[in-house]
C-alpha cells in the first residue's frame, strides 16, 4: 500500500525535523510533505498511470473516485484495472489492435505465426476428434450424414425438389428453412 509508506515517511521527516530545528520546521517539512504528495498523488500518478493502462488521465481519476464510493478502498485499488481490461475488450472487439505488426512479426514472443496452432494439433496427433458439434459430412445419394458426437448421428433426409408451379410447404416447415434432422441414439 503505497498509502502506508507515504505516511511513515512523512512522520520520520517531520518527526526528525521537530527535534532537530523545533516546532517551525517541523510545520514547514510538514506542509512541504503534504504538498509533494497531492501533486504526487493529484497529478503525476494519473499520468503515469493512464500511460500504463491506456486510459485518459481524467478517466483514471473519475475511475478511482467512483471505485472508492463504491466499494470503499477495495474499489480504488481494483477500478483502474477493471476499466482498463473492459477499455481494452471494447477497443478489441472494434478493431483497434495497438500492435499490429506482431501478427506477421516472425521473433515475435511465443513463436512466429501458427506456431502455438501447430503444438495444439501436435498434442492431438492420432487422437480422434471429440469435440461437441463437430460434423463430418458424408454424402450418401439423397441424405446427408453428419455424426454429431460418438453416442448420436443425426440424419437429414431430403426431399425431392417441389414442381415449379407448385407450393410444397409442410406443416410445420417453411420454403427455404433446412429440413428438420432425426436424432437415431
Amino acid at each position: 500500500m503505497p498509502i502506508l509508506g507515504a505516511l511513515t515517511s512523512g512522520v520520520i521527516a517531520v518527526m526528525v525535523a521537530a527535534l532537530n530545528g523545533g516546532l517551525s520546521k517541523a510545520i514547514i517539512m510538514l506542509i512541504i510533505i503534504l504538498v509533494v504528495q497531492q501533486i504526487e498523488s493529484n497529478i503525476l500518478q494519473p499520468f503515469m498511470m493512464s500511460n500504463a493502462v491506456s486510459l485518459h488521465p481524467v478517466a483514471v481519476m473519475l475511475v478511482i473516485t467512483a471505485g472508492s464510493a463504491i466499494a470503499g478502498i477495495a474499489g480504488a485499488v481494483f477500478s483502474v484495472p477493471i476499466a482498463a481490461f473492459i477499455n481494452a475488450t471494447v477497443m478489441y472487439l472494434h478493431g483497434y489492435d495497438p500492435m499490429p505488426e506482431l501478427a506477421t512479426a516472425q521473433d515475435r514472443p511465443g513463436g512466429p505465426p501458427g506456431t502455438l496452432e501447430k503444438q495444439i494439433a501436435a498434442t492431438y496427433a492420432g487422437k480422434p476428434d471429440t469435440r461437441p458439434y463437430t460434423s463430418v459430412l458424408e454424402a450418401d445419394g439423397d441424405e446427408v450424414v453428419a455424426s454429431v458426437d460418438a453416442h448420436a448421428e443425426v440424419r437429414v433426409e431430403r426431399e425431392a425438389p417441389a414442381p415449379s408451379g407448385a407450393v410444397a410447404e409442410s406443416a410445420g416447415e417453411k420454403s427455404g428453412e433446412p429440413p428438420t434432422p432425426h436424432v437415431e441414439a
